[in-house]
């Protein structure tokens, strides 16, 4: 479809966006980011275009390359939640826990109801060494999506490091109910 799109119309950047997408999902990085660079050459100022490069440039561990995009993208729109979550969640992958902070509060503070910027927010108060933060962020994402193993699973590993057994007992038996086929969670629970 989108390449029929594209034949189609060629100057017509959503089908690149969409096509790399679709690349990504089956962890085609290289013709992912050719298809999100196309749709940049074909519009500069392509917020989608450059999110998306950015998170391929993120999943393929050039976390440095994403982090470019998404600064391109702030200086579009200095108010998108989305890409400060997105530049905040690369930064934690990179171990850069204050940077990311900066930018999942400011996520936070555009859109405090999207659930997705509290997750590596707690994971980086966790690395950080703050648990009761981390725990209160995860909790606020648990409100918010109770259908996140990651969630339960991460605050159980807080609940288990600080001796709350109890609780992560919970939380891991909660993260299995969610998502039975991840092994990692019944070896904590065990």
């Amino acid at each position: 479809y989108y390449t029929h799109s594209i034949n189609q119309n060629p100057d017509w950047l959503n089908p690149y966006v969409n096509r790399g997408n679709a690349y990504a999902s089956k962890d085609d990085y290289k013709s992912a980011l050719s298809d999100h660079t196309k749709a940049i050459q074909i519009d500069q100022n392509s917020l989608s275009a450059l999110r998306s490069r950015g998170f391929v440039y993120h999943l393929s561990g050039n976390y440095d390359s994403a982090l470019a995009d998404y600064e391109l993208a702030l200086k579009i729109d200095p108010n998108d939640a989305l890409t400060y979550f997105m530049r905040g969640h690369t930064n934690v992958n990179k171990g850069d826990f204050d940077i990311a902070l900066i930018d999942l509060n400011k996520a936070i503070q555009l859109d405090p109801n999207n659930g997705n910027s509290y997750f590596p927010r707690g994971n980086a108060y966790s690395a950080k060494g703050d648990q009761a933060k981390a725990i209160r962020d995860y909790n606020r994402a648990i409100e918010i999506n109770p259908n996140d193993y990651s969630t339960f699973h991460n605050r159980g590993l807080i609940y288990n490091s600080v001796g709350r057994y109890d609780l992560a007992i919970r939380d891991y038996s909660e993260a299995i109910d969610i998502n039975p086929k991840l092994s990692s969670i019944y070896h904590h629970r065990g």
